[in-house]
C-alpha cells in the first residue's frame, strides 16, 4: 500500500497518527509525510524544525518526506498552491490511502490542511482524518491498535525537541493517556482513532 500523511506543521503528523504511520512502515508499505510548512512562527528556527522532522521521519521508517514550502500561519490564504501540492503528491506517489487533519480544528492550517486534502485527493477512496489537540467536535469511529508501536511514536514525538520543551500540548505523558482513552473506546490497549471523510471497504 502507498500511504501519504499530511500535516500543516512538523510533528502534526505524529500526534495525530504516528503510531499508525509506523505500523505501516514495518509491513512494507511505502509512507510518504507531506509537511506544508516549516513551523517557522513556532518555537525554534526554521533549520531545527526541518531537522527534528528529518529525524523523526527515519525513526517511524516512512520512506518519503516532503516538503510545501509554505507560509506558517497563513495556510488559508494558499488554498489553491495546497490543493495542487497535495494533488499532485498522491499522482506522484500513486496513493491509495491518506491521513490528514480533522477538519474541524481551530488552529486555521489544520483547518486549510483537511479542506484542501478533499480537493486535492479527490479522486482517492481511502481519506482518514486524525484528531490533535485543537480540533474540536473530533468522535472517531475507525480505530488503529498502536499497542506495539506507541514507542516509536512517542520517540518521534520527542525528536521535536523545540515543541516538547515550550507546549505542554506536545507532552509524551498526555499522548500516551489519549492513547490509552482512545484504546479504551475501541476495546483495545492503545489506539489511534480516525474519522473517515471517504473509505472503500471490501465486503
Amino acid at each position: 500500500m502507498n500511504v501519504l500523511a499530511i500535516g500543516a506543521h512538523p510533528d502534526d503528523v505524529e500526534i495525530g497518527c504516528g503510531g499508525t504511520l509506523h505500523k505501516h512502515a514495518s509491513r512494507g508499505d511505502v509512507v510518504t509525510l507531506l509537511v506544508a510548512t516549516d513551523g517557522a512562527l513556532g518555537p525554534g528556527d526554521t533549520a531545527q524544525r526541518r531537522g527534528e522532522q528529518t529525524r523523526s521521519t527515519e525513526l517511524l521508517r516512512l520512506k518519503n518526506l516532503v516538503w510545501g514550502n509554505l507560509p506558517d500561519g497563513g495556510l488559508h490564504n494558499h488554498i489553491l498552491e495546497l490543493v495542487h501540492l497535495i494533488e499532485s503528491t498522491v499522482l506522484e506517489q500513486a496513493v491509495d490511502r491518506i491521513y490528514t487533519h480533522f477538519e474541524l480544528d481551530s488552529h486555521q492550517d489544520h483547518e486549510a490542511v483537511a479542506k484542501s486534502t478533499f480537493g486535492g485527493a479527490r479522486h482517492c477512496s481511502q481519506i482518514l482524518q486524525y484528531g490533535g489537540p485543537s480540533a474540536y467536535g473530533f468522535n472517531p469511529s475507525v480505530f488503529v491498535d498502536i499497542t506495539e508501536s506507541v514507542g516509536p511514536k512517542l520517540s518521534a514525538i520527542e525528536c521535536h525537541a523545540t515543541q516538547t520543551a515550550s507546549s505542554d500540548m506536545v507532552d509524551a505523558e498526555l499522548i500516551r493517556a489519549n492513547a490509552l482513552s482512545t484504546g479504551h473506546l475501541a476495546r483495545l490497549t492503545l489506539a489511534e482513532g480516525f474519522v473517515p471523510f471517504r473509505i472503500a471497504i471490501e465486503p
